[in-house]
């Protein structure tokens, strides 16, 4: 069993702390909102540290409700499976790593306990960062959590893991043009396993939710044209490909672009360079966990035995289901072969997310408006959840509304929100467990000519 750390127990009360508003993000419990720039938001997005992640082993620095000029991007995007597998001479064998244990590193000014950092731009380091200034392989610092970077073009969130020997940095770069660059680095301090040699894999995993994600569809770029999916598909790198996710209807998109990362080939191990899926609130991973059995990805065998006893048994994630014009994930591999023997430089590998067709700001494309004719109302986020799951709404003009949870008998059993709220504005609603019994709950925002629902599931 693993035991928080000190820093991971200091980052947990900071967090639970109340909200504290600091130019570009306001900490709000187990999260920061972040607003960027502070005048005139270019990027809106929430964020979780590795701690507060999801998935069976953590997710490292996740990103959640993410809009660029107003329009939507990802519901959320993370890295919930590392693995990692050595020459069979090394005798250290394979391992899927835990992506939610902090360890702390350098930045300007120090952190001073606290769990997201406004730091100076160019300062964050981490321990792959002082190579020539002191030993490579030692840490240094005393940041431990998230820290943002605020240049005058983009904004830079990093944040770094301990698993074991390995060092792992998480860090996002969101340009102002739209650009967005997931970056996952292997690093390490000093173990005998890291001498030998390993084929090392980190796998992304992209909520695309372009414009809502109802319409979205993907598509594989190659030389010779393009090729839309219809079905859930794995695929390999190649020569000049890409892959885009696209809104049928507004053809906004991004598209993904691979990095460095092609450096290591699919084998079995490595299972495939992306994955397209169908979206399935249950599929963040693929059930994994730290025993050799369940070393290597496999996205198309039922899984382990979930330790939830409402979850039984994972199903395969790739089974066939349609994926035109419909909700949909894009799993990204990042990978990388490390021959040790010394071999201790640092890998700095990630694709880059280019954004396709027109994301001019809302206030400013007269003839596209990005509000729903009457009001939207979410998808909940978790779901299902177990201790609390967050819901949002807004409406086109101002009209009083109310938001109520209802069960399956159709009673109400809490109200959510009462109240006249900014048109155009999200509002964003908890809903606690509390003393709710198990089962399925509807959440509907009501008012005049607005009957808007979404289901949500509670387990205990």
């Amino acid at each position: 069993m693993r035991f928080p750390s000190l820093f991971v127990l200091l980052l947990a009360a900071a967090l639970l702390a109340p909200a504290v508003t600091a130019q570009y993000y306001t900490q709000v419990r187990d999260r920061v909102d972040i607003a960027w720039p502070e005048s005139n938001p270019i990027w809106e997005m929430e964020v979780y540290s590795p701690s507060n992640s999801s998935g069976t082993e953590g997710s490292g620095l996740e990103i959640r409700k993410v809009y660029y000029n107003g329009r939507k991007v990802f519901e959320r995007a993370h890295v919930p499976i590392v693995n990692v597998e050595y020459d069979p001479s090394g005798g250290c064998g394979c391992y899927r790593d835990w992506n939610d244990f902090e360890i702390f590193f350098a930045t300007e000014p120090e952190s001073g306990g606290a769990a997201f950092l406004d730091a100076v731009p160019g300062s964050v380091k981490t321990t792959c960062d002082f190579d020539g200034q002191v030993d490579p392989l030692s840490d240094q610092g005393d940041m431990v959590g998230i820290a943002g970077e605020s240049f005058d073009d983009r904004l830079v969130l990093t944040t770094q893991m301990a698993a074991g020997w390995y060092r792992y940095r998480v860090r996002w770069t969101f340009w102002s043009d739209g650009r967005i660059q997931p970056e996952f680095t292997f690093g390490h301090t000093f173990n005998v396993c890291t001498e030998a040699g390993r084929n090392h894999n980190a796998y992304w995993r992209f909520d695309f939710d372009i414009e809502g994600g109802e319409d979205d569809y993907v598509v594989e770029r190659t030389p010779s044209g393009p090729i839309e999916f219809d079905e859930e598909a794995k695929r390999n790198h190649g020569d000049g490909i890409s892959w885009g996710v696209f809104d049928r209807l507004t053809e906004r998109g991004y598209v993904l672009t691979p990095g460095a990362e092609t450096e290591l080939v699919v084998d079995d191990f490595a299972y495939a360079d992306a994955i397209v899926l169908a979206y399935n609130p249950l599929e963040v991973d693929d059930g994994g966990g730290f025993s050799a059995e369940y070393c290597a990805i496999d996205f198309e065998s039922e899984g382990p035995p979930s330790p939830d006893p409402f979850m039984g048994r994972k199903p395969a994630l790739l089974d066939g289901e349609d994926v035109l014009d419909t909700d949909v994930v894009l799993w990204y591999r990042t990978g990388t072969f490390r021959a040790g023997e010394g071999d201790n430089a640092c890998r700095r590998l990630g694709p880059t997310l280019s954004p396709v067709g027109n994301w001019t700001a809302v206030d400013n494309e007269a003839d596209a408006p990005a509000l729903p004719q009457v009001a939207e109302l979410t998808s909940a986020y978790p779901n299902p959840f177990e201790r609390v799951t967050t819901v949002r709404f807004r409406v086109t003009e101002a009209r009083a509304v109310t938001l109520t949870l209802v069960d399956d008998l159709g009673r109400t059993v809490r109200a959510l929100y009462q109240g006249t709220p900014s048109p155009g504005q999200f509002v964003t609603t908890e809903i606690e467990a509390g003393s709710l019994p198990s089962g399925s709950y509807t959440v509907r925002l009501s008012g005049e000519g607005i009957n808007e629902t979404t289901r949500v599931v509670l387990l205990r």
